[in-house]
């Protein structure tokens, strides 16, 4: 079976399979948002908001620039994802060390919330894109064109030429 460009999809033109990882997060970020209201207060409440928002925008901003890159230049794609994904990790990595070295962020945001919230959320965001990208339908090789062949389909049944080598 062969795909067409046409069958292949975009990711700006597939809105709503973009958006599900953004709206899982906000929707575990709601429920891990009434948990830590319940056990902690607004500490907990502003560990999970602030994990939501870097979770989004992190991975969501990774996501805008692989999709960019794959399509500009889908021989990069699998580089750029790599850099992309060590910089959405040093970078949560960094903003959790930076809330965490404050006494007054420390004290307004609370840091289990916060890196559980990240973990979360984070899991469940790559594994929608790698079911997301499991059901899309990329071809993993170009078919070769029909200007590429030399030779006619009733040239290759004919056999070699006698004395030629």
């Amino acid at each position: 079976m062969t795909t067409t460009a046409a069958d292949q999809g975009s990711p700006t033109r597939a809105p709503r399979r973009g958006w599900t990882p953004v709206l899982v997060t906000v929707a575990i970020g709601l429920v891990l948002g009434v948990a830590a209201a319940v056990t902690t207060g607004a500490p907990g409440v502003w560990g999970v908001l602030v994990g939501v928002v870097l979770t989004c925008a992190s991975l969501g901003l990774g996501s805008v620039v692989l999709a960019w890159v794959t399509e500009v230049s889908p021989a990069m794609s699998l580089v750029v994802a790599l850099m992309t994904y060590t910089l959405q990790v040093v970078l949560l990595l960094a903003a959790y060390v930076v809330l965490q070295s404050s006494a007054e962020a420390r004290d307004a945001v609370a840091g289990p919330w916060l890196g559980g919230t990240v973990i979360a959320t984070t899991v469940v965001w790559l594994a929608l894109q790698v079911r997301g990208l499991m059901r899309s339908r990329q071809p993993y090789f170009d078919l070769p064109s029909d200007t590429a062949r030399t030779t006619s389909p009733e040239d290759a049944s004919a056999g070699p030429e006698v004395g030629t080598t």
